[in-house]
C-alpha cells in the first residue's frame, strides 16, 4: 500500500500501471484524468481526496489490478479485464 501522503510515489504507481495496461486505461498526468478505454469515459482524479493505492491480483485470472481508495472509503479498481 502506498499512502497518498506520498503523492509522488502514488502518482508514479498510477502512471506505471496505465503505461503497462494502455488497452484498458490511460492517464493524463497534466490534467489528472483517467480514461476508461472501453467506454471512452474520463474520470478526474482528486489527489486531495485519495488515501491509499494498493496492488492486487485477481485470484481467477492472475491479472494485476490497482485499487485507489479515497478518504471517504470509496474505491476504484483499475484492471485489464
Amino acid at each position: 500500500m502506498i499512502p497518498v501522503a506520498d503523492r509522488p510515489a502514488a502518482q508514479a504507481r498510477v502512471e506505471r500501471f496505465t503505461r503497462e495496461h494502455p488497452q484498458a486505461v490511460l492517464y493524463d498526468a497534466t490534467a489528472q484524468v483517467l480514461l476508461d478505454v472501453a467506454s471512452g469515459k474520463p474520470l478526474p482524479l482528486d489527489w486531495a481526496a485519495m488515501a491509499w493505492i494498493s496492488d492486487g491480483v485477481d485470484t481467477e485470472t492472475r491479472r494485476p489490478y490497482l485499487v485507489l481508495t479515497r478518504e471517504d472509503g470509496l474505491t476504484l479498481a483499475l484492471a485489464d479485464q
